[in-house]
């Protein structure tokens, strides 16, 4: 039997999510299986996952001592990696301290991992931390924002629960300005401008369509944009997220008729191939290249107030 006693790092984090974290092997089903089966209890009492733990709260796991290891094994086999992977992220950092990391992720990889257990940024930075200390506790690691898998720029990986909470709040309620640069078809005539567009993502076909009026489950976003300079048949702009909705600057732009570079989820196919044949890019063109952070009231945290990170992909 395993007995864990809950710090204030893990304070308020609902039990099943928290047993997520530490059976990192395990899927969720397996762990409501041992929580119904008794194998899993929570202050020696029968325990359903949706409990909001406290501080002092004793966890008690009645697994064989290898059923355990193998549970929690924090192992680059759980994940398609090797060590150049991990490289290429240790390349890629732009920050580090004892509570995050700023990584300048690259495209054709995910922020997340999918079913199919591909490795992703997310699981990168934890299998880093895990190289530099092996008994590190991960399970509250996490990035807090989210790129689409070939938007290049800018993640957040907080390191710990405190963190996590903290920037998981600040993105939440938009109180991190975040600058993308992208390059798009077509003239833009003024010289900035604040769309309103109406988004409703259509988990069907993973479309985020746009509205000028309110439709039921549509979200009215704020896109501002600056251009940078204006070429021959393109537009250079720097974009500022004042909402942030899934695909939000690649759907909104191309609504009004200037499609990024490359955007073949938003521009016909003739269009797409020309971009393609002309620029020799497969995907769209869009950095995520500047963060400033701002409203952080955590005290172990208020240093990172008024930082501003920049990365290192241009246009």
């Amino acid at each position: 039997m395993k007995e864990i006693i809950v710090t204030n790092d893990y304070e308020n984090i609902r039990f099943s999510k928290y047993l997520q974290k530490l059976f990192i092997n395990a899927n969720i089903s397996f762990i409501y299986k041992m929580l119904r089966k008794k194998n899993i209890l929570l202050n020696n009492n029968h325990a359903k996952g949706t409990e909001c733990l406290k501080s002092g709260d004793k966890i008690s796991i009645f697994f064989k001592d290898d059923t355990y290891e193998k549970l929690t094994k924090k192992s680059n086999s759980v994940y398609n990696c090797d060590d150049n992977m991990i490289n290429k992220l240790v390349d890629s950092i732009i920050y580090e301290d004892d509570n995050i990391l700023i990584i300048d992720k690259w495209d054709e990889i995910k922020s997340q991992s999918d079913k199919n257990n591909n490795i992703s940024i997310n699981e990168l930075c934890k299998l880093y931390l895990i190289s530099k200390n092996n008994n590190i506790d991960i399970s509250s690691s996490s990035i807090v924002n989210r790129l689409d898998t070939n938007t290049v720029g800018l993640i957040v990986f907080a390191k710990n629960y405190q963190a996590s909470r903290e920037f998981s709040r600040l993105f939440r309620e938009r109180l991190i300005d975040k600058y993308y640069l992208t390059e798009v078809n077509g003239i833009v005539k003024k010289n900035e401008d604040v769309i309103e567009k109406y988004i409703y993502k259509n988990k069907n076909n993973n479309i985020s369509e746009i509205y000028d009026n309110k439709i039921n489950g549509a979200i009215l976003t704020q896109t501002k944009y600056r251009v940078i300079k204006r070429n021959v048949d393109t537009t250079a702009l720097e974009v500022e997220l004042i909402t942030g909705k899934s695909h939000q600057i690649r759907a909104v732009l191309a609504n009004i008729g200037h499609p990024i570079i490359c955007d073949k989820k938003y521009m016909n196919d003739d269009l797409y191939k020309n971009n393609k044949k002309k620029y020799n890019k497969n995907h769209q063109l869009l950095i995520s290249y500047k963060l400033i952070i701002k409203n952080i009231i955590v005290d172990d945290l208020i240093y990172l107030n008024n930082k501003q990170f920049v990365s290192k992909y241009k246009l």
